[in-house]
């Protein structure tokens, strides 16, 4: 097994991949929003770089619902006040947003 592992990585080449698309070759577009260093994503979701295939919400965020000031998983609601236990400032507009499930009783 050690040698078709061998044979794959040398095979293996670099990927071509259009601007605006996952950087992994998965074909998607990129995740719309900025990265907490206010940079573009490169890829289509976390779980895609990761090597788990692709996230729930992987392409079906709307951009027109994701920017400066608004939840990042593109339900379009302010993002809460406060920071979290780093001191970064929050990027979900409440806890249940930010796990995948309902919005919680606090949310905005």
């Amino acid at each position: 097994w050690q040698e078709r592992l061998q044979k794959l990585q040398e095979e293996q080449g670099e990927i071509e991949v259009p601007e605006g698309f996952c950087r992994v070759g998965c074909g998607r577009r990129c995740a719309p929003g900025l990265t907490r260093a206010k940079r573009s994503y490169t890829t289509c979701c976390r779980g895609c770089i990761m090597g788990f295939g692709h996230d729930r919400l992987c392409g079906h965020i709307d951009p027109s619902k994701v920017g400066e000031g608004l939840c990042k998983n593109g339900c379009g609601l302010k993002v809460a006040p406060g920071t979290d236990s780093k001191g970064r400032p929050l990027t979900t507009c409440c806890r249940g947003c930010a796990l995948g499930v309902a919005h919680d009783k606090m949310c905005q």
